[in-house]
């Protein structure tokens, strides 16, 4: 008898598996369409991710001497910070220091900073973001009163610097007025070079003086150039890729009756086989 070709041997195996799916198409169906349907009950019951963005321009102060402004602080070290506080020491109770970015905009100096965060309610989104931003312009609040704190305390220290000096100047100039003596010209040059010295030292020091008070006024006129929100926060429903996910999951019930059938269908032949 003549024995069959092999690849008739593979094309009847073939028709046997697509007979044996045909046969079973209920069982698939059952399986697939059950397996979708609890895939697609857990996508839809999850609760929607939403994030909030905020851009806010980092403050600054004027230097009327130069003619420029000076960032209350750098984006990169401000960033760095806000990491600290909120990310590892985690100063708020109620955020998932995971979800939240912060990032610079722009340029190198770029006065734009921004802050990101997600979770399942745009309110606690909203909330976090505003308890952050005012934690920044009390930082920058404080830095500026430091800072003005320490100018002034310069400018006193100058000031009482340059009373000092008139005063010397004033005895210096009652010592040149009053001495006349001839035999005492080798005094009289000391004091010279005492009172050229006080009237540079108190010139100096003058000039520094109005330097000092200058760049206080402008610190002092710093409310429109405040640390702020440069636009309302932006709310908005992160994509899950829902459609995708249920796609999945009738794919995954359609590969998972597959196996059932074949695993049952293997526990047939094996029984009959040992039969």
């Amino acid at each position: 008898m003549l024995e069959k070709p092999k690849h008739f041997e593979s094309q009847m195996s073939l028709v046997e598996i697509i007979n044996k799916l045909i046969s079973s198409k209920k069982l698939i169906l059952l399986i697939t369409i059950t397996i979708t349907i609890l895939g697609s009950i857990y996508v839809l019951q999850k609760p929607s991710v939403y994030k909030a963005t905020a851009l806010v321009e980092i403050g600054h102060y004027y230097d009327l001497i130069n003619e420029n402004k000076i960032l209350t602080e750098e984006p990169k070290a401000l960033i760095k910070e806000l990491n600290i506080y909120f990310k590892h020491k985690n100063l708020l109770t109620d955020l998932n220091p995971v979800d939240l970015k912060f990032q610079s905009l722009g340029s190198k100096n770029s006065r734009l900073l921004q802050i990101d965060y997600k979770s399942h309610s745009s309110q606690i989104n909203e909330k976090i973001i505003n308890k952050i931003i005012i934690f920044i312009q009390n930082r920058h609040l404080d830095f500026l009163k430091t800072l003005t704190q320490k100018r002034t305390s310069e400018l006193d220290k100058l000031n009482n610097k340059i009373e000092n000096s008139t005063i010397i100047m004033s005895k210096v100039e009652t010592l040149l007025n009053s001495n006349h003596d001839q035999n005492q010209l080798e005094f009289r040059g000391v004091l010279l070079v005492l009172s050229a010295l006080q009237n540079q030292l108190i010139f100096e020091s003058s000039k520094t003086a109005e330097q000092l008070e200058i760049q206080l006024e402008s610190m002092f006129n710093t409310k429109d150039s405040e640390t702020q929100l440069a636009q309302e926060i932006e709310t908005r429903a992160v994509d899950q890729n829902k459609k995708i996910k249920i796609l999945l999951s009738f794919i995954l019930g359609l590969c998972f009756s597959l196996f059932i059938v074949f695993i049952i269908e293997f526990v047939k032949t094996f029984k009959k086989n040992n039969a």
